[in-house]
């Protein structure tokens, strides 16, 4: 994800994948840093966990659910202008992990809602 409030989406340096569970929000950018929020004594993720060491196993535990998320995704953490083919002149996007999309003014294919 690069969520900025830079003009540009594909600036590099606000990269990052996380977890969120109930109680916790966790955190890791590709540059290393780690954070770990307590979201019900700190909904405004105001206080930084992940360095406490009473929060380690934690941590230990998000970060082992975030890899497997990334694995089942094909996912891997890295500079976002490496996926700059994964959208057009016009900001769409036009492929994922898994390939080529559908031409973004295509009809959608309503029979996948099921009936």
């Amino acid at each position: 994800m690069n969520f900025t409030a830079a003009y540009d989406y594909l600036l590099e340096g606000q990269e990052w994948r996380g977890v969120v569970t109930r109680d916790a929000c966790y955190a890791r950018w590709l540059d290393g840093r780690v954070e770990l929020h307590d979201l019900e004594r700190d909904p405004l993720q105001m206080t930084n966990l992940a360095g406490d060491a009473a929060h380690a196993s934690e941590v230990r535990d998000l970060e082992r659910r975030l890899q497997q998320f990334m694995r089942q995704r094909g996912d891997r953490l890295a500079p976002c202008t490496e996926l700059a083919n994964w959208y057009d002149e016009q900001r769409r996007v036009v492929r994922n992990g898994y390939g080529p999309l559908r031409h973004p003014e295509t009809a959608p294919d309503w029979s996948l809602l099921g009936r």
